[in-house]
């Protein structure tokens, strides 16, 4: 019977200590963080390319939802890039920019000012994103007219999560883009491409 108590209050105590653990992994929210992430390639560019180039994007929403941090990494290009960013789009086609990691047009208000693209074949960049980040894509009447407003980081997560955004990075040979990667979104630790 003493045998009996014991192993009871032990199989009581485990199941205790389980979903103590269980609950302190839940809350933990960067294991169950908000991620994207691609993997881009020549081949996803529209038109394809056949030299070969590559790269990753992967990001991890804050817990307070109002940055997005990222890393973007590539190599093999024909040249130093130009610029890279997210569009607002899906494969196959070219749709216009919703925010930049590096590059980009100077001297206009409406686009944020981001730092040069480091002048490497190969490299690798992080940054954040935020909704002071985001270029307004909402022209009324006009083809490009995707009712994203200057700002709006919450429509750029929608666009993101549901698969239509992708990534890409342009260099001077290539200056429509070198390699690109549509975005998915997860949840957890790993990064899936």
């Amino acid at each position: 019977m003493k045998k009996l108590c014991l192993s009871a209050a032990l199989a009581a105590i485990a199941v205790l200590l389980i979903g103590n653990l269980s609950t302190q992994a839940n809350n933990n929210n960067d294991g169950n963080a908000l991620r994207f992430s691609t993997r881009l390639s020549t081949f996803n560019e529209v038109p394809p390319k056949a030299n070969g180039a590559s790269g990753t994007f992967r990001a991890r929403l804050s817990e307070d939802g109002t940055t997005l941090s990222w890393t973007f990494t590539w190599s093999g290009l024909s040249g130093p890039p130009l610029f890279a960013h997210i569009h607002f789009g899906l494969k196959g086609a070219n749709y216009p920019v919703m925010t930049f990691f590096c590059g980009g047009p100077k001297g206009n208000p409406d686009i944020p000012q981001k730092p040069d693209c480091p002048q490497t074949t190969s490299g690798s960049i992080t940054g954040t994103t935020t909704a002071a980040d985001i270029i307004a894509l909402n022209t009324a009447g006009a083809t490009t007219d995707q009712a994203l407003d200057q700002h709006d980081f919450a429509g750029f997560l929608r666009a993101l999560g549901a698969g239509s955004a992708y990534a890409n990075m342009h260099t001077t040979r290539f200056p429509g883009g070198e390699i690109r990667g549509q975005i998915a979104a997860h949840r957890g630790d790993e990064d899936d491409e």
